[in-house]
């Protein structure tokens, strides 16, 4: 089945990429010819040795006039048509929470798909409540016309069942779970299993521009207050500190938050910068042995689950708090308790000494032979 894999792919983004990487592994099980749609698409190509077109606002979202004059909307139109098959595949990409430019980049492919009768999957992601008329009326109509979709929350199975009864939805953990056991063959060969007490230092995951959804505000008493915790875990623990990017950038990386952390810390010699980098080994391997892992990037926080890591959630967005409630993680860091950090350090203190404790049960789930295979085949489902 020729097959157009849709997301925000391209753009830097680790955990974009580990679930686009997870989801051709699965497709391509199933005997899929995939080609991505990316922001990028020569980086696509070069990357990972897969077809890529540009993706492009049909609607005329972000510079109509000159977007159409270099022809880019009919290649990606001609795609759709000549593909049986768009995968929707992985995060929250069917959001109206920010603006509708943002909604209908997304939305219009969808929409175009099967206006022309292709099949659509919508795999691997976060269906938010919408807030607005045309979210609501969009998504009822595109739900209704989908043949299945893989959820990665409750929160989505709701929304699922409310504007299209009749579709076939599962809950399934975000498939960047499959990563290690896609790297390594297995997950019994993952090489970095050290349990977390014997480990000496933590990792931070934020996010560049951590209130976009305007539920995570920090200012600079909130920086300070977890620089104060970090210098804690160095000075207390004799841990090191190493900041992780996962999104690379000026505007939208992580690493400007990183640094405003850094230089708010009085330990910043025990604090290690880590440059982004799209090697999945050599990010599995910091996060495998880490002591606890921070993580306000979802994707962080799901490889470190994955790989056995206590984590504590920084919950810029729901979907945080979605994944605390499936793993059962109980210890999590909100702006107000930034504003009290010598009660979070107690905290701190209870969860790093307990650190092989807050270890998770591990989703051992294969996408490959099981969620994957019963949703998409070579031949779509009646």
């Amino acid at each position: 089945m020729k097959t157009l894999l849709l997301g925000y792919y391209g753009s830097r983004n680790l955990g974009d990429d580990m679930m686009m990487v997870c989801l051709l592994d699965c497709l391509q099980a199933q005997g899929a010819e995939v080609t991505v749609i990316s922001e990028d698409p020569a980086e696509t190509e070069s990357r990972f040795s897969i077809p890529a077109i540009q993706n492009v606002a049909l609607m005329g979202e972000w510079g109509p006039h000159s977007v159409w004059l270099k022809g880019l909307p009919f290649r990606l139109i001609r795609e759709i048509w000549s593909s049986e098959a768009l995968v929707v595949g992985g995060g929250d990409l069917i959001r109206d929470d920010l603006n509708w430019h943002v909604y209908f980049y997304t939305v219009e492919k969808i929409l175009l798909a099967l206006l022309l009768g292709r099949f659509v999957y919508l795999v691997n992601v976060g269906i938010p409540r919408p807030r607005t008329w045309y979210g609501r009326k969009c998504l009822g109509w595109i739900l209704r016309r989908c043949r299945a979709a893989i959820v990665r929350d409750a929160r989505s199975v709701e929304v699922c069942q409310e504007y299209a009864p009749n579709l076939k939805c599962v809950q399934a953990p975000d498939v960047v779970m499959h990563l290690p056991e896609m790297v390594y063959g297995s997950l019994s060969a993952v090489p970095f299993h050290t349990p977390p007490s014997q480990s000496n230092y933590v990792v931070v995951c934020l996010r560049g521009q951590p209130n976009m959804y305007g539920r995570y505000s920090l200012d600079e008493r909130h920086i300070r207050g977890f620089a104060e915790c970090l210098d804690h875990c160095v000075e207390r623990h004799g841990l090191r500190v190493v900041f992780l990017p996962f999104q690379q950038g000026d505007e939208w990386g992580d690493e400007p938050l990183h640094r405003q952390v850094l230089a708010a810390m009085k330990r910043p010699e025990a604090a290690l910068m880590r440059k982004w980098t799209g090697d999945f080994k050599e990010l599995m391997e910091c996060l495998g042995n880490a002591r606890m892992v921070f993580a306000m990037r979802l994707h962080a926080a799901i490889l470190g689950l994955g790989l056995r890591r206590p984590c504590i959630l920084m919950p810029y967005d729901q979907k945080l708090d979605e994944l605390g409630r499936q793993f059962g993680l109980k210890s999590d860091i909100r702006p107000k308790d930034l504003e009290e950090p010598s009660t979070l350090m107690q905290a701190l203190d209870l969860y790093l000494e307990t650190a092989d404790s807050q270890v998770t049960q591990s989703y051992e789930i294969s996408w490959k032979k099981t969620v994957f295979h019963y949703f998409f085949t070579p031949h779509p489902l009646n």
